[in-house]
């Protein structure tokens, strides 16, 4: 179905043709499906052929679960399932009992994630998130302003900015706004019965 929606607009990428491959022959609990179709995203992204983009999505594939183990952390979930890829992170935080997994060393923002998630600032640490992958993109993109790798780091910074731009106190209160008055509108509604 989902496939059959996008035809002829735009190829289907291969890992989500694998997945929905995979999907035909699974009955995964929905968890489970989320998490396939999450590690197959972040396989590909870290495989892709283009050093910027690979390196990028590796950094991204460590932050999501460092993020994701603290969480786990604080509602009391086993760590080794809900990470994503089979690498040395998430064996390490899976394995760990230290408030900072014991690689705050090589992570040095672990601490602050932790306390934005602990403070429930997640505004804050969407920005911190953000600001940590322009830091490393920027640590990519060499000398000439030219080369593919800046272009990338530029379109990512700009791509980035206006996100933030756009996501403003007052028009996330005027969306949840309409969001409400939708559901309002929708429940006032009588049902139509079936017809037969």
């Amino acid at each position: 179905m989902l496939i059959d929606a996008y035809e002829d607009e735009a190829e289907i990428p291969d890992y989500l043709a694998e997945f929905l491959q995979e999907e035909r022959q699974s009955s995964w609990p929905v968890r489970e499906r989320e998490n396939r179709l999450i590690d197959l995203y972040y396989e590909a992204g870290t495989r892709y052929p283009q050093e910027f983009i690979s390196a990028m999505f590796r950094f991204k594939r460590d932050l999501k679960n460092i993020l994701l183990a603290l969480h786990a952390r604080m509602q009391g979930f086993k760590v080794a399932r809900i990470t994503v890829g089979d690498y040395d992170l998430p064996a390490a935080l899976a394995g760990s009992t230290q408030a900072d997994f014991g690689l705050a060393g090589v992570y040095g923002y672990i601490p602050q994630m932790a306390a934005f998630l602990n403070e429930g600032r997640l505004v804050e640490l969407e920005h911190l998130l953000d600001d940590l992958l322009l830091d490393h993109c920027a640590t990519l993109v060499g000398d000439s302003i030219f080369a593919l790798n800046y272009v990338l780091y530029y379109f990512l910074e700009l791509s980035l900015r206006h996100r933030w731009h756009e996501l403003t106190p007052e028009k996330g209160a005027r969306a949840l706004s309409e969001t409400v008055q939708e559901i309002i509108r929708s429940a006032a509604q009588p049902s139509r019965p079936e017809m037969n």
